[in-house]
């Protein structure tokens, strides 16, 4: 059974739960996401660190010993250079930055994105969620995905020299 918090469960293959990411779930955490680019950047295990350094909301979905998913998310304020976790610090006074959220190939689709978003609604009540989805190369189910979720873009930018081009979205209370 997958947990959803404040909200009816969905049927998995294993019992899942959320809970804080820890240091030991860094291996798992960065198999996911090497996995999921270009959907998410590109990570290693000092990047990690630092990232996890700065998200006041670092979440991981286990089943068992396995790490299904897992969502890094930060407050305002933090020294991250990102250029889309800058747009948002300039033009939002109070919000909460996904900075990325992955699920392992073998467990999407199974409510597991949901799940980690609907526990960091809870977390962060009242308050406006940013994020930022690929346009180029296009991440058409993630955009899907957010937009169902309440998202709305407020505009895009380019990153990378040019090499992508994200759609900045808000959720707003």
């Amino acid at each position: 059974m997958l947990w959803f918090p404040g909200s009816q469960a969905k049927e998995c293959a294993v019992e899942s739960i959320i809970r804080d990411m820890t240091q030991k779930d860094l291996s798992g955490v960065l198999t996911i996401n090497q996995a999921a680019r270009p959907a998410v950047g590109s990570l290693d295990v000092d990047g990690l660190s630092s990232l996890l350094g700065w998200c006041a909301h670092a979440r991981v979905i286990v089943g068992g010993e396995q790490i299904l998913g897992y969502l890094l998310a930060m407050e305002p304020g933090q020294p991250y250079a990102s250029v889309n976790y800058r747009y948002f610090e300039s033009s939002l006074t109070d919000h909460v930055y996904v900075d990325r959220i992955a699920v392992g190939d073998a467990h999407r689709n199974q409510g597991i994105g949901l799940a980690l978003y609907q526990d960091l609604f809870q977390r962060v009540p009242g308050r406006p969620v940013s994020c930022e989805v690929n346009v180029v190369p296009m991440n058409a189910g993630s955009l899907r995905f957010h937009h169902r979720l309440g998202f709305e873009s407020v505009g895009e930018q380019e990153t990378e020299s040019g090499k992508k081009r994200v759609c900045l979205l808000v959720r707003r209370p």
